[in-house]
C-alpha cells in the first residue's frame, strides 16, 4: 500500500495479490481529508500501471487496471490520479488554469510460495488482552492501532487480531491505517502486507490488503461519565446528544 497526499489531504490504496495474467486488479482508493474519508461521488479515478523492471519509465506505463507482471518481476506498479469534480464538495487548488490533481499507487505482488493473501485473511477487533470488541464507544478521540502490543490501557488503543486458514498473521508482517476513527458512525480499517521483503520466524511473508469495518456508536451518559478536558470535543459530544434526540 501507498499512500499520496497534498497537505491535509491524503490517498490510501491498498495493494492486490496476483494470480494471472490480464485479470482487472482495481484497487479502490480511500481519499481523506483531515482523517474522514469523503464520498467517490466527488472524484473521479483514474489508473496506469508498468511491471517492475520498467516502472522507472514513464513511458511504459498502460492506461487501465488489468495487469500482467513481468515474468522476472516481483510485481507491478500501478498509479492512480484523483480529480476532485467541479461540482464537488471539497475545490481543489489549482496551478494557474489547470487543477491539481492527487496521486497514489499500489503494488500487484506475485505471490510466492511462502506468501499469506491477506484479501482472504479474517480481522477480528481485539482491546490489549485479546477480548474481542464488536464496537466502540465515541469519546471525541481517535481510534488507533498501537505499534506494539505493550502498550498502556488507553480506551482508544484497538487491536487487530488477523488470521488466514485459522493461523494467526504475525503483526510484523502487516501495516495498519485507520479511517473515519473519531466520530460516531463506522471506521475502516487498510491492513496491508509489508510485501515478498518482510518474513516472520516462520520464513512467511504477506501480500495483498484487507479492509475491515467497525461501529462506533454514539458515547452513552450516566453519572460518572467524564468528558474529555477539551472544549471542542465537548461540543461534539452535546452535538452528537441533540442528533440523538431531535
Amino acid at each position: 500500500m501507498s499512500q499520496g497526499d497534498d497537505g491535509n489531504t491524503v490517498i490510501v490504496v491498498p495493494d492486490k495479490a496476483y494470480s494471472k495474467p490480464n485479470k482487472s486488479y482495481k484497487s479502490t482508493p480511500i481519499v481523506m481529508v483531515d482523517g474522514v474519508a469523503i464520498k467517490a461521488s466527488n472524484y473521479t479515478v483514474s489508473y496506469s500501471w508498468a511491471t517492475k523492471s520498467e516502472e522507472d519509465d514513464a513511458t511504459k506505463y498502460e492506461d487501465g487496471f488489468k495487469v500482467t507482471v513481468g515474468e522476472n518481476d516481483a510485481y507491478a506498479l500501478v498509479k492512480v490520479k484523483i480529480k476532485l469534480k467541479e461540482n464537488a464538495s471539497y475545490a481543489a487548488a489549482k496551478n494557474g488554469d489547470t487543477p491539481v490533481s492527487i496521486e497514489g499507487e499500489y503494488k500487484v505482488v506475485k505471490p510466492d510460495e511462502k506468501s499469506i493473501d491477506l484479501s482472504k485473511a479474517k480481522v477480528v477487533f481485539t482491546d490489549k488482552s485479546g477480548n474481542k470488541k464488536p464496537s466502540l464507544e465515541y469519546n471525541g478521540k481517535e481510534f488507533y492501532t498501537p505499534a506494539t502490543a505493550n502498550q498502556d490501557d488507553d480506551p482508544n488503543a484497538v487491536y487487530v487480531k488477523v488470521t488466514y486458514k485459522n493461523d494467526p498473521v504475525s503483526s510484523e508482517l502487516y501495516d495498519v491505517k485507520w479511517t473515519n476513527a473519531t466520530e460516531k458512525g463506522k471506521a475502516t480499517v487498510v491492513i496491508t502486507g509489508k510485501g515478498t521483503g518482510t518474513t516472520d520466524a516462520k520464513g512467511n511473508n504477506a501480500i495483498g490488503s484487507k479492509n475491515a469495518s467497525i461501529s462506533i456508536k454514539p458515547m452513552k451518559f450516566t453519572k460518572t461519565t467524564k468528558l474529555p478536558n477539551n472544549k471542542p470535543v465537548v461540543a461534539n459530544v452535546f452535538k452528537d446528544v441533540l442528533d440523538m434526540v431531535f
